[in-house]
């Protein structure tokens, strides 16, 4: 059953700091993540729901980005065609698996056992943790795809600390130079977290303009590791 009509996403107004352009290609976008939603369900081992876009005519910087996001589909992949837009996609799979490891074998020490909601957190916590930890030693080259976890922005889209009140996160995202940017929406357990929030529309839609992108692809990425509790 689909988590959210994709029609639904057409009904709402962006933040009224998103700039104007913005707002319509936000639209398109929140279309196309519900679209995601649902297929995601369908996930498996050998089949993979990813959402493409396609970005056109950046403004200068200063101005609204006079330009436009398509949403050119969201088709049902092989791993191996997911990864050929999105190279990191075994390694974060991998990083979001080792992050929920961390977190049962940490609830079964403690004999502390968490929410669903506060395991999720830990888990994108353990993720980030893991990500900032290969970029310590710059000489190793351990994040050869520039992977980056956590970013929260706030709604003006400025960098701010994760977790900040009002701010909008990016799970995991891979800039896949010159014009290519993939997300990596991380989930545990039974989640199914929206991801199709006005302002999470629209803050897609301004970092794709702002970093100068041509294409994104969106594609969800859930812990392959059994839980401690049923949730």
């Amino acid at each position: 059953m689909p988590r959210e009509d994709a029609r639904d996403a057409l009904a709402y107004v962006p933040p009224p700091l998103i700039a104007a352009g913005v707002q319509a290609t936000a639209r398109v976008i929140g279309l196309g993540l519900a679209l995601l939603a649902e297929r995601s369900s369908r996930n498996s081992r050998d089949q993979q729901a990813v959402a493409e876009f396609r970005a056109y005519k950046f403004g200068k910087e200063g101005d609204d980005p006079e330009g436009k996001i398509d949403l050119k589909g969201v088709p049902v992949l092989t791993p191996a065609d997911v990864k050929q837009a999105c190279r990191a996609f075994d390694k974060v799979q991998k990083y979001t698996d080792e992050a929920a490891k961390i977190v049962n074998d940490r609830e079964l020490k403690e004999n502390k056992y968490l929410s669903a909601t506060q395991y999720g957190t830990a888990v994108h916590q353990a993720l980030k943790e893991i990500i900032v930890a290969l970029n310590m030693d710059p000489t190793k080259n351990l994040n050869p795809y520039n992977l980056r976890a956590e970013i929260s922005f706030a709604k003006t889209i400025e960098e701010v600390p994760y977790g900040k009140k009002d701010s909008i996160r990016i799970d995991v995202h891979e800039p896949h130079r010159p014009s290519t940017l993939c997300v990596y929406d991380i989930k545990t357990g039974n989640e199914t977290r929206n991801i199709v929030s006005p302002a999470r529309a629209a803050e897609f839609a301004m970092h794709t303009f702002e970093g100068g992108y041509t294409s994104l692809f969106v594609t969800e990425v859930r812990s392959r590791v059994r839980t401690n509790q049923p949730f």
